[in-house]
Protein backbone atom coordinates (compact mmCIF):
# COMPACT_ATOMS: atom_id res chain seq x y z
CA UNK A 1 0.00 0.00 0.00
CA UNK A 2 2.59 2.01 0.65
CA UNK A 3 4.32 1.50 -2.28
CA UNK A 4 0.85 3.00 -4.58
CA UNK A 5 1.04 5.87 -2.08
CA UNK A 6 4.09 6.98 -3.29
CA UNK A 7 3.92 6.24 -6.70
CA UNK A 8 0.44 8.53 -7.01
CA UNK A 9 2.53 10.98 -4.83
CA UNK A 10 5.05 10.98 -7.95
CA UNK A 11 2.80 11.05 -10.27
CA UNK A 12 1.01 13.56 -9.02
CA UNK A 13 4.32 15.62 -8.53
CA UNK A 14 5.12 15.11 -12.17
CA UNK A 15 1.83 16.57 -13.39
CA UNK A 16 2.55 19.46 -11.12
CA UNK A 17 5.90 20.44 -12.76
CA UNK A 18 4.62 19.38 -16.40
CA UNK A 19 1.81 21.54 -16.31
CA UNK A 20 4.13 24.52 -14.77
CA UNK A 21 6.28 24.09 -17.62
CA UNK A 22 3.95 24.27 -20.06
CA UNK A 23 2.55 27.51 -18.24
CA UNK A 24 6.02 29.15 -18.26
CA UNK A 25 6.79 28.22 -22.07
CA UNK A 26 7.10 30.89 -23.84
CA UNK A 27 3.99 30.89 -26.75
CA UNK A 28 4.61 30.34 -29.94
CA UNK A 29 4.32 34.44 -31.66
CA UNK A 30 2.58 34.32 -34.96
CA UNK A 31 4.31 36.19 -37.95
CA UNK A 32 3.10 39.58 -38.24
CA UNK A 33 1.92 40.91 -42.17
CA UNK A 34 1.54 44.24 -44.05
CA UNK A 35 -2.05 44.38 -42.33
CA UNK A 36 -0.72 44.19 -38.26
CA UNK A 37 2.13 46.90 -40.11
CA UNK A 38 -0.06 49.06 -41.42
CA UNK A 39 -2.24 49.26 -38.61
CA UNK A 40 0.35 51.16 -36.72
CA UNK A 41 0.11 53.60 -39.45
CA UNK A 42 3.56 54.06 -39.85
CA UNK A 43 4.97 57.12 -42.16
CA UNK A 44 5.37 56.98 -46.11
CA UNK A 45 9.01 57.74 -46.69
CA UNK A 46 9.21 60.65 -50.23
CA UNK A 47 12.54 61.07 -50.32
CA UNK A 48 15.08 63.50 -48.67
CA UNK A 49 18.05 65.27 -49.61
CA UNK A 50 18.10 65.78 -45.05
CA UNK A 51 20.13 62.21 -44.08
CA UNK A 52 18.75 62.44 -40.46
CA UNK A 53 15.25 62.80 -41.29
CA UNK A 54 15.74 59.46 -43.58
CA UNK A 55 17.85 57.83 -40.64
CA UNK A 56 14.95 58.97 -38.61
CA UNK A 57 12.43 57.61 -41.22
CA UNK A 58 14.21 53.88 -41.12
CA UNK A 59 14.76 53.67 -37.33
CA UNK A 60 10.64 54.64 -36.66
CA UNK A 61 9.67 52.05 -39.28
CA UNK A 62 12.23 49.25 -37.91
CA UNK A 63 10.48 49.94 -34.64
CA UNK A 64 7.20 49.34 -36.07
CA UNK A 65 7.78 46.75 -38.10
CA UNK A 66 9.15 45.00 -34.49
CA UNK A 67 5.67 45.89 -33.31
CA UNK A 68 4.18 44.07 -36.20
CA UNK A 69 6.46 41.24 -35.69
CA UNK A 70 7.42 41.22 -39.24
CA UNK A 71 10.20 38.31 -39.68
CA UNK A 72 13.15 39.74 -40.71
CA UNK A 73 13.07 38.37 -44.12
CA UNK A 74 9.93 39.85 -44.82
CA UNK A 75 11.27 43.24 -44.04
CA UNK A 76 12.22 44.80 -47.40
CA UNK A 77 9.09 43.58 -48.95
CA UNK A 78 7.17 45.68 -46.23
CA UNK A 79 9.40 48.67 -46.08
CA UNK A 80 9.32 49.22 -49.90
CA UNK A 81 6.22 49.61 -50.51
CA UNK A 82 6.54 52.75 -47.78
CA UNK A 83 8.45 54.42 -50.44
CA UNK A 84 6.87 57.01 -52.88
CA UNK A 85 7.58 59.54 -55.35
CA UNK A 86 11.86 59.90 -55.60
CA UNK A 87 12.04 57.67 -52.81
CA UNK A 88 10.56 55.19 -54.89
CA UNK A 89 12.27 55.79 -57.93
CA UNK A 90 15.65 55.80 -55.77
CA UNK A 91 14.60 51.60 -55.00
CA UNK A 92 13.54 50.70 -58.48
CA UNK A 93 17.01 51.96 -59.86
CA UNK A 94 18.96 50.29 -57.00
CA UNK A 95 17.13 47.43 -57.21
CA UNK A 96 17.79 46.76 -60.45
CA UNK A 97 21.47 47.82 -60.23
CA UNK A 98 21.63 44.88 -57.42
CA UNK A 99 20.00 42.57 -60.17
CA UNK A 100 22.69 43.19 -63.07
CA UNK A 101 25.12 42.82 -60.09
CA UNK A 102 23.62 39.47 -59.53
CA UNK A 103 23.71 38.40 -62.88
CA UNK A 104 27.23 39.77 -63.55
CA UNK A 105 26.36 42.72 -65.79
CA UNK A 106 27.06 46.18 -65.54
CA UNK A 107 25.03 49.11 -66.66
Amino acid sequence: MEILKSLIENQQKQTMILHQGLLMAPHEQRSGNVSEFRKLQPTVFLGTEKPLDAKQWIIDTINFMNAAQIPDENQVKVIKIQLRDVARTWWLAEKARLENLSLGTSS
